[in-house]
């Protein structure tokens, strides 16, 4: 019923009963956190495992970063390689964020249709941010003289 009518999975929950659309569990979650040089990194890898009795077409998965308070400070999308998925056969996924917002703290999982996905990678800075002036020429090289140095 849900499969068909996702919206229905709501329903089922006001009754305490948990509805799995996708017939996937996900397994063997591994998070990191690195650095690139000074820019903090999160790679998030894991299984999705088909618990459903018929071949699935896997979805895709949304990474939610959130800060201690419980606000989404970040999301990356990713798919579960393959497209289709046997009973009991597992996919795999992989989201690499970057640079990840100092504030993250939690991260949430979730599968999502493959149409929910977004085709564009995120902005890493919002417009409104973004400094679009350029630096100011260079003087020319016979003006660089060392502070000091005889002239």
């Amino acid at each position: 019923m849900v499969k068909a009518w996702p919206q229905s999975a709501a329903a089922y929950r006001l009754f305490g009963l948990e509805v799995n659309r996708f017939g996937l569990e996900f397994d063997g979650i591994v998070h990191t956190r690195t650095f690139n040089d000074t820019i903090p990194i999160v790679t998030v890898t894991g299984r999705a495992v088909n618990v459903a009795k018929t071949v699935i077409e896997t979805p895709g998965v949304r990474v939610d970063l959130k800060d201690e308070g419980g606000a989404i400070v970040a999301t990356r999308y990713s798919y579960v390689t393959p497209v289709e998925l046997e009973p009991g056969a597992t996919g795999q996924f992989g989201v690499v964020v970057e640079p990840t917002p100092i504030e993250s703290y939690e991260i949430e999982l979730s599968f999502v249709d493959r149409s929910a996905v977004p085709t564009e990678p995120p902005a890493e800075t919002p417009p409104e941010e973004r400094i679009d002036e350029a630096a100011p020429p260079l003087p020319p090289t016979d003006e660089l003289i060392e502070e000091g140095a005889p002239g």
